[in-house]
């Protein structure tokens, strides 16, 4: 049986993982990350992936997958809105994809653009964690997702969502697909 875990009782049950396992937040982000290139690959066909990277944790999944995408030969690149992460392990796995060429941009100048270039967007924006109304400069890039009219995979929870309620105080990503980790969320089903 398959149980859908509130924010709380999912950040819970990651702590525990990683005190049980052996496993650090750094090898599940890893995991996390060659899930979404994976299914990535299978939605986007031949063309180009654009992964928008938010600062935290689920930020990181999309530049694991932005490397491991760049790693297959794929055409990716990284949109971060508020810039790279700061903390480790996202800050890392940001780290580790630059130092590979992964291509990227920090900001939307240009990013319409981009977006409209692409095959597939992938949401690495906002985790199980987000609550509230999305704020600038994410919001305008979750709608600049939705303008391109390109299919989008969501990383755990389409970013805008809230993952215990299911509702969106503000622009939210309408994905064709969300790649959830660990368990479902109450929000994914509300």
């Amino acid at each position: 049986m398959r149980y859908a875990l509130s924010a709380e009782r999912m950040r819970r049950a990651e702590e525990r993982a990683v005190a049980e396992s052996g496993a650090s937040l750094a090898e599940l982000m890893e995991r996390a990350g060659a899930a979404v290139a994976r299914h990535a690959e299978s939605m986007a066909g031949r063309g180009r992936v654009v992964v928008l990277a938010g600062t935290g944790n689920n930020g990181g999944d999309g530049w694991v997958a932005a490397d491991a995408l760049r790693a297959e030969g794929r055409d990716v690149a990284v949109i971060a809105p508020g810039g790279l992460p700061l903390r480790s392990p996202a800050a890392d796995a940001a780290s580790r994809a630059l130092s590979r060429g992964v291509a990227w941009r920090e900001g939307l100048d240009g990013a319409e653009g981009i977006l409209a270039d692409a095959s597939l967007v992938v949401d690495a924006l906002f985790g199980f964690g987000f609550r509230g109304g999305a704020r600038e400069p994410f919001a305008s890039a979750i709608r600049a997702a939705g303008a391109s009219g390109r299919p989008v995979l969501a990383v755990d929870v389409p970013s805008g969502v809230d993952s215990d309620t299911g509702a969106a105080d503000g622009p939210a990503i309408a994905a064709v697909r969300t790649l959830t980790f660990s368990t479902l969320k109450p929000g994914l089903l509300l």
